[in-house]
């Protein structure tokens, strides 16, 4: 695979959302690729930090979430 193929599956791959062939195929691409490893890490971050954000309880969020559901 070439970074830019991997690069368009690589939001999937951070949260586990890939089928195991195709997973595969970008872990052998990553295991070569510094460059397509450090954007993984980058996206693996960021979905960490949304999973604490969902987790979080705020009390305006299920207005906001209800408001941004019906188009704003």
């Amino acid at each position: 695979m070439t970074c830019e193929e991997v690069r368009i599956s690589l939001g999937a791959h951070a949260l586990g959302a890939l089928d195991p062939e195709e997973a595969a195929e970008i872990d052998h691409h990553l295991a070569t690729c510094e460059a397509c490893g450090a954007e993984l890490l980058e996206l693996e971050e960021s979905a960490r930090s949304w999973a604490r954000c969902r987790s979080a309880t705020w009390s305006w969020w299920p207005a906001l979430r209800a408001r941004c559901s019906t188009g704003c």
